[in-house]
């Protein structure tokens, strides 16, 4: 099954992007101990979480990202 990319949120670039050895850990650590923080989308981009994503997608665990939660409480906070 292949799941769908998800592009980043413009704000997530002040974040970078880990390669190179530390990225091959992460990938390598997934079969054990699976995505430990939750991805989080905002506008269905991923907000928090790009580095646990693209390293599901390159161990073939595919992560369910968590998006709602975050657009019901900015539109809470802003009505």
């Amino acid at each position: 099954m292949t799941t769908p990319p998800v592009l980043p949120f413009p704000l997530a670039d002040l974040f970078p992007l880990i390669d190179g050895a530390e990225f091959d850990e992460l990938v390598a650590d997934l079969p054990a101990h699976g995505v430990r923080e939750p991805i989080w989308l905002y506008q269905d981009k991923i907000l928090d979480g790009r580095n646990r994503w693209l390293a599901s997608q390159a161990a073939g665990r595919p992560s369910t990202p968590l998006g709602a939660a975050l657009d019901v409480i900015a539109r809470e906070t802003t009505s």
